[in-house]
């Protein structure tokens, strides 16, 4: 049931809006992104070095939504190329250094590229 201010009136008496927290399977918008970063940096060939890396692109991107200025964007913009290159790099790595698992480890890769949508020109 909604009431006049948008809330919508649960059967146990609680509350809550109808909104973001309903989408991603129950998850708002943060938790989803906090997901999403974890899982990057959950993979065997994740390095500390790598990690630092990630953490860095990922303080350069809130500084640059609040500053909104091109020299941010361009900061963050190298920094995911490099990211990118880095993990790329170490996977193809640790995969070649550990062929027994490649197989399990490619299966999971692809369930998590199943969820992703790409932009072809």
């Amino acid at each position: 049931m909604m009431n006049h201010r948008g809330w919508n009136r649960q059967p146990r008496g609680q509350y809550h809006q109808r909104g973001a927290h309903q989408q991603n399977g129950g998850q708002n918008y943060h938790q989803a992104q906090f997901h999403r970063r974890n899982q990057e940096m959950d993979k065997p060939w994740i390095s500390q070095d790598i990690r630092k890396e990630i953490w860095k692109r990922i303080q350069l991107g809130n500084v640059a939504k609040k500053s909104k200025s091109a020299a941010d964007f361009k900061a963050l913009a190298d920094q995911k190329h490099r990211v990118e290159e880095l993990v790329e790099e170490a996977k193809v790595n640790w995969l070649t250094q550990n062929p027994e698992v490649e197989d399990e480890w490619l299966k999971v890769l692809a369930d998590e590229n199943l969820g992703r949508s790409s932009w072809c020109d």
